[in-house]
């Protein structure tokens, strides 16, 4: 461990991990991450397309 010029402490790496993520891994994290921040996206998905639903049946 050792002190920066305004006295925090910064610890070096244990351990060094070299990796790649995919383009399709990037998108399904990405899904991940915004349902998971939020909680009401996907009820809110769900209602839209109820009501969209709702709208092409009373249409006909």
């Amino acid at each position: 461990m050792r002190l920066s010029s305004r006295g925090y402490n910064i610890e070096q790496p244990r351990m060094i991990i070299n990796t790649t993520i995919t383009k399709d891994d990037y998108r399904k994290f990405l899904y991940i991450a915004t349902f998971r921040r939020n909680k009401v996206i996907i009820p809110l998905i769900g209602l839209i397309s109820l009501i969209g639903s709702m709208i092409v049946t009373l249409d006909r």
